[in-house]
């Protein structure tokens, strides 16, 4: 591939430019002239700008949109690839995709795919490599021609890891050591403590054991709650038999005080009996008195005195009155007998015509308490059974009263397991709560076991794969590095070998680390690294654009690199601040394209 032309409109602070490169390129520039613009401006054409902001204060559209103010943020690249197809690329860099034509002026942009997020991605297709790859081989910065020995590892380990992750700098090793990390900390091992496979663990043994001591509360429950029912059903029946018993004893109530009140009659009613008969003793002994003969004597006897004393003592009003007072007397008593006798017999007849009217109302009265209540108890027996018929006859008084204390013995029963029930309410809202959480932790645990299993595998898999790409890749790649590295080193180094580092053969046939080479040589070397990477990954030879890489080096080994550079199949660009290079490309007798910004 060869970049020919770069129109430029305006591009931060390059405006109106064109440029046209050769097979070798000098572009000079002092300091703030734009060498950094124009190498990110080729990058923007090929896979648009970044919006994203970096580590950077400003986005690539924010820093580089024209300082002039201009509106016309755009530009146009013409290249060719390595089968001679050419392309030119126009963009604006307010919108997202490019323009895209062939060599006969015919837009192709919709050949190629369009991304969501990247948009089209037509350099990425003919080249095979996206921005991030290229950057890290072809784009070498001041001084960065070597891979830092930190990052080391066997080359093939470099090279099958930017297949399967774009990076140079991630080798098989780091890979496997970066699986295995975010293995601990995602998962952990048996091994390990605190990780979340082994807090899974120690959960599940915590909730077993705890369920192990709270387990009982579901059985205490269900015999708790049983034993709430049958009590309930006991309170419910004694219930009913208090009612049963109030509905007794309302009758028995009723029958004691209709049966005292009939009591009370009869009491009345033999009383007047009572009197009644000293009525008839009083009125027969009255009768006895009338018909005695002393009563009839001492008439005669008072009026014979009477009349005695009429005649001889007629002169004497006062003896007189004497002689009379007996025979009143005598007529008084009688009098007064018979009177009694009449009053005596009228209160006779009242009291016994009472207590006939007692005696009819008493035995009404006791027929009717008799058919009510008759009634009532074959109502009470028809409804409850006739266990009950004997409480009629039973001290209903004492039944109600242990009727009563069983139901308070079965209140207090009730109220001790309703509070056993409340402290057993936690320990089951515990259970609960515990069984959730256990099931939570064996899903968890089973979780993270088949997440353990994933990193297993794709350490398996990532194992797999290198050993195959190792295989497909070492023996082509090794032949592109060892024949790069020969030309850079000028043939001094034909071989190079892998193991843990790179090694070079050396004249005597031992091989050494290029860590005890020179700079210059390690240079070199790195340099041919970078493109034989580049070389297997993509479809071209891509351009190498090299920014002040020569910084360190010697005059006599920027013209062995340059030589070297000149003999590739690769376009080569050089941003310099100086003339150096100019100079020993001219020295050299090289054929080269100068550009000053």
């Amino acid at each position: 591939m060869k970049l020919n032309k770069i129109k430029i409109n305006s591009y931060g602070n390059l405006q109106n430019r064109e440029i046209e490169l050769n097979k070798l390129n000098i572009i000079y520039g002092e300091n703030e002239a734009g060498k950094s613009t124009l190498q990110n401006f080729i990058l923007s054409m090929f896979y648009g700008m970044d919006k994203k902001k970096g580590k950077e204060a400003f986005s690539d559209v924010q820093k580089y949109t024209p300082w002039n103010g201009s509106e016309d943020f755009s530009g146009k690249i013409a290249y060719e690839l390595d089968n001679s197809s050419k392309y030119e690329v126009f963009r604006n860099f307010n919108k997202k995709d490019p323009e895209i034509y062939d060599e006969q002026g015919m837009d192709i942009t919709k050949s190629f795919v369009i991304d969501k997020k990247v948009g089209n991605t037509f350099f990425m297709n003919q080249v095979g490599l996206d921005r991030d790859i290229l950057e890290k081989t072809v784009f070498i910065k001041q001084n960065n021609l070597k891979i830092d020995s930190g990052d080391q590892d066997i080359l093939i380990q470099k090279v099958s890891n930017i297949v399967e992750s774009g990076d140079e700098e991630i080798s098989f090793k780091k890979a496997i050591d970066s699986l295995n990390k975010r293995k601990l900390n995602e998962v952990g091992t048996d091994k390990s403590q605190d990780r979340p496979i082994n807090v899974a663990e120690e959960n599940i043994r915590k909730y077993e054991k705890e369920l192990e001591e709270v387990k009982s509360a579901r059985d205490s429950k269900e015999e708790i709650e049983y034993s709430l029912q049958r009590i309930e059903s006991d309170i419910n029946k004694e219930l009913n038999n208090t009612k049963i018993y109030n509905k007794i004893k309302e009758i028995v109530d009723n029958d004691r005080q209709e049966e005292e009140k009939i009591k009370a009659k009869e009491e009345v009613i033999k009383e007047n009996d009572d009197k009644i008969l000293r009525l008839k003793n009083d009125i027969e002994n009255l009768d006895k008195k009338k018909s005695n003969k002393l009563y009839i004597v001492l008439l005669i006897v008072s009026i014979l005195i009477s009349a005695l004393g009429i005649f001889f003592i007629k002169s004497n009003f006062k003896y007189l009155l004497l002689i009379l007072i007996p025979i009143v007397l005598i007529l008084d008593i009688i009098n007064r007998n018979k009177n009694s006798s009449k009053h005596l017999n009228s209160e006779l007849k009242v009291l016994e015509e009472t207590n006939n009217k007692l005696k009819t109302e008493a035995e009404e009265q006791r027929k009717n308490l008799l058919k009510l209540n008759e009634l009532k108890k074959v109502d009470l027996i028809k409804a409850n059974g006739s266990q009950i018929e004997d409480l009629f006859s039973s001290n209903i008084n004492l039944a109600i009263s242990n009727n009563t204390r069983k139901i308070n013995e079965l209140e207090l029963e009730k109220h001790k397991r309703e509070l056993d029930y409340k402290d057993i309410e936690p320990k089951m809202e515990r259970l609960s709560h515990l069984e959730e959480l256990l099931s939570i932790e064996e899903e968890n645990l089973e979780i993270l076991k088949e997440r353990q299993e994933e990193f297993d595998i794709a350490k398996e898999l990532l194992t797999q794969s290198y050993t195959e790409m190792k295989k497909n890749i070492t023996p082509k790649f090794n032949e592109e590095f060892n024949s790069l590295v020969n030309i850079f080193t000028n043939g001094k180094y034909s071989r190079v070998a892998f193991n843990e580092g790179i090694f070079v053969e050396v004249s005597n046939g031992q091989m050494v680390s290029i860590e005890g080479l020179s700079y210059g040589t390690i240079q070199e070397i790195y340099l041919a690294l970078r493109l034989a990477m580049v070389k297997e990954l993509s479809k071209e030879n891509i351009p190498i654009i090299l920014d002040e890489p020569f910084a360190y080096f010697d005059d006599n080994r920027i013209a062995k690199v340059l030589e070297s550079l000149n003999k590739i199949d690769n376009q080569v660009i050089i941003f310099s601040c100086s003339n150096r290079e100019k100079e020993i490309i001219e020295k050299l007798g090289l054929e080269y394209n100068y550009i000053k910004l």
